[in-house]
């Protein structure tokens, strides 16, 4: 079990506040749409959905933390691993890389 911190400080411009959580949760997502742009299958699939409905109640019920399954917690930091992201993007991201690394480490 993992535990990855949802509201990371992405040094966002007052102009343009969205909440850390939504953030966060939207790279992981594009993260996998980018690294399996053909599509999931099998467990792979039933792993995402847990880890989709956990961000959807994490956002919902603004929780700070994403307690994550191994699989999950796998998931991401591979699909980060492989993602090409913008490089506009490349500061928030950053961001949200520090923390895969650190919660790797725990």
């Amino acid at each position: 079990m993992k535990t990855l911190k949802l509201k990371l400080d992405y040094a966002l411009p007052e102009s343009n506040k969205e909440l850390p959580e939504v953030l966060t949760c939207d790279y992981i997502i594009s993260s996998v749409n980018m690294k399996h742009r053909d599509g999931l299958e099998g467990q792979l699939r039933r792993v995402f959905g847990r880890l989709q409905r956990k961000c959807d109640e994490a956002i919902e019920k603004k929780y700070d933390v994403l307690e994550l399954e191994d699989s999950e917690f796998d998931l991401i930091k591979d699909c980060f691993e492989e993602a090409k992201f913008p490089p506009v993007l490349a500061k928030y991201i950053n961001v949200l890389e520090e923390e895969i690394e650190r919660a790797a480490k725990a």
